[in-house]
């Protein structure tokens, strides 16, 4: 049974939304425990510890727990059964344990026991397209179905949402998108901030092919047209997604209304020269995580898709008209005879569509592609087009979450398209929301699954007492009615240059900032994820933010944060250099010791 969110959800009508085919409909309920009896047991996993690529996560521990919850009953809900679901704590005094998103690359670790209180069930909101990794994902994870009447749920999965409905959420719910998400998502928009930005910071925003809006730049496109009469040109809808209405540019007719003029579209230089695989196009599907925005955080996926066309490429003007040569969306190349569907996940580099780690190891592998580090010289490219784009819209969706968004409510999974030309640049196409996550193949399944289940884990849904909480919030509420607890904020309390000149060396983290504490302890949650954290860079920490255009305080302090920490790094780095370096020595002097003592023990005897 699908579930249904009490708050209208209604999708803007010209936001591009990539749902190719929806999965057929599960329902939730069916998954979890029916038991009767309420309990708190603890259990621990018999799965062996994972190897971490950082060792401030050995903090972090998985707590296996029968939770019993006071939540109301329904008939389409066993609230009063128990239910197994796995937590995970952190490090930071005051960042909240979050619920555990397990795959079998990632499982629970052997270290568990029981937190000392009963902890609340957690619900899930369900509407909008039918999907079953997001389904199965918060069923394994322990989540339920909120009743159709109720609003305590944790979660909600829904189709993008007009902004004022943003306002009702709670502090612990958290959606799946964020207010003005249109701004990427959107063809047009897209276009528009990207080209702001090209004309404000100049090639640094060479990222996405040259596109005219039209009717608007139409005298422009004409003299693109005439100036260049080798390129081609490709036609987009302003708002459309899965191939639809897109096609190459053969005449001026194309983009002209007969009596109205030029119709409203996007006309955008096409990349003649792609780099091609056994004479095919190709293109990536790249999934990007956004958990906040002000702090801004992204996250890219290593793993993602390589999607193919159907026919060789040509650059021949005769196979214009040929979509299947030239576009290399699924739901156009799926309907021909020669799209081959992958029936076994681990040959992934067969096919219509492969997984990024086939595409890696081929470019690699093969010389005449003269790929030789397929991080430095593709994925880098990847990720800096990803977080330019992204950074495009930080001033408009930022506005929006202000004004409607009343906390840290929103996360967001997006699809970005990107194109490798023959010299291997890296070109931004299209910038996804909702991309598609059905599952028709197990290569499908084995690639998305991981990044729905890695995309909820490093968001963190933590379990609430939600009786407690509300408690919490009209005492809150009583309190700023009355002036009782409240302290003036100096002027300077949220100024930028103080910012700029703030110093973590020596501080306890119990006593960081919490904005710090927050980035940090979600990027711990995706260590041994398939996620990476893109930006903010740990490695380069002022990287990209001469690009924004507001200089936000929370920004400032989290990149403080990372530079202090790449400090430790390096002095702890040199010291354990110098000290192996001290080992080294130590051992090449030893035999000349010896020498001298066995040197001098047989002038001893001869005397």
């Amino acid at each position: 049974m699908a579930l249904t969110c009490a708050t209208t959800v209604l999708r803007p009508p010209s936001t591009c939304y990539d749902g190719d085919d929806c999965d057929e409909e599960l329902s939730l309920s069916s998954t979890f425990s029916s038991s009767s009896q309420e309990s708190v047991s603890q259990s621990f996993s018999e799965e062996p510890p994972l190897p971490s690529r950082d060792s401030s996560c050995s903090s972090l521990r998985s707590l296996s727990l029968s939770v019993s919850s006071s939540e109301p009953s329904s008939s389409n809900n066993s609230n009063n059964s128990s239910t197994q679901y796995l937590v995970e704590r952190s490090k930071f005094v005051g960042t909240p344990p979050t619920v555990f998103f397990g795959t079998d690359a990632n499982p629970p670790s052997e270290e568990a026991a029981a937190l000392p209180q009963v902890l609340p069930k957690v619900f899930l909101k369900y509407t909008g397209v039918n999907c079953n990794v997001v389904k199965q994902a918060f069923a394994r994870a322990g989540f339920r179905n909120c009743p159709k009447d109720k609003d305590h749920f944790n979660a909600v999965w829904a189709s993008p949402m007009k902004v004022n409905h943003f306002q009702s959420f709670k502090a612990y719910q958290k959606v799946n998108h964020f207010p003005g998400t249109w701004e990427l998502g959107r063809k047009d928009r897209l276009y528009r901030n990207i080209s702001k930005m090209r004309r404000r910071h100049g090639d640094k925003y060479d990222i996405l092919p040259f596109a005219f809006e039209l009717p608007g730049d139409y005298d422009e496109f004409l003299k693109d047209w005439e100036r260049r009469p080798n390129q081609w040109y490709i036609i987009k809808p302003r708002s459309s997604s899965r191939g639809r209405g897109i096609k190459l540019l053969k005449k001026l007719s194309d983009v002209e209304k007969k009596k109205s003029g030029p119709r409203e579209c996007i006309v955008q230089r096409y990349i003649k020269d792609p780099l091609l695989i056994d004479g095919y196009k190709f293109d990536m599907r790249v999934y990007v995580l956004v958990t906040c925005f002000d702090p801004l955080r992204v996250y890219v996926a290593r793993e993602g898709l390589a999607r193919f066309a159907t026919e060789p490429y040509s650059s021949d003007s005769s196979k214009m008209k040929s979509r299947r040569c030239h576009l290399t969306n699924v739901s156009i190349n799926s309907k021909s005879k020669k799209f081959v569907a992958n029936q076994d996940a681990a040959k992934d580099g067969e096919g219509s569509k492969w997984t990024l780690s086939a595409l890696r190891r081929h470019l690699e592998s093969n010389e005449e592609f003269g790929v030789t580090s397929w991080e430095e010289q593709i994925w880098s490219q990847v990720k800096d087009l990803v977080i330019k784009a992204v950074i495009s819209v930080d001033a408009k969706v930022n506005t929006l979450v202000k004004m409607h968004v009343p906390g840290n409510n929103c996360f967001e999974l997006y699809g970005a398209d990107v194109m490798l030309d023959s010299k291997l640049k890296a070109w931004l196409i299209e910038f996804n929301t909702g991309p598609a996550l059905n599952t028709p193949t197990p290569l499908n399944k084995a690639v998305k699954s991981r990044v729905v289940t890695d995309m909820f884990h490093i968001v963190g849904f933590a379990p609430v007492d939600k009786k407690k909480h509300e408690r919490g919030v009209q005492a809150s509420r009583q309190n700023r009615l009355t002036g009782i607890g409240l302290q003036k904020m100096s002027a300077t309390h949220r100024d930028t240059n103080q910012a700029q000149t703030m110093v973590f060396d020596g501080v306890k983290e119990s006593h960081l900032p919490d904005v710090v504490r927050e980035t940090e302890a979600e990027h711990r949650r995706s260590v041994d994820r398939v996620f990476e954290r893109a930006f903010p860079c740990s490695a380069r920490p002022s990287a990209y933010h001469s690009l924004f255009e507001v200089q936000r305080y929370n920004n400032i302090v989290v990149k403080r944060w990372l530079i202090a920490e790449r400090r430790k790094r390096i002095r702890l780095e040199r010291e354990r250099a110098e000290q192996e370096e001290e080992a080294k020595r130590t051992m090449m002097e030893s035999p000349k010791v010896d020498d001298a003592l066995q040197a001098t023990a047989a002038a001893v005897a001869a005397t």
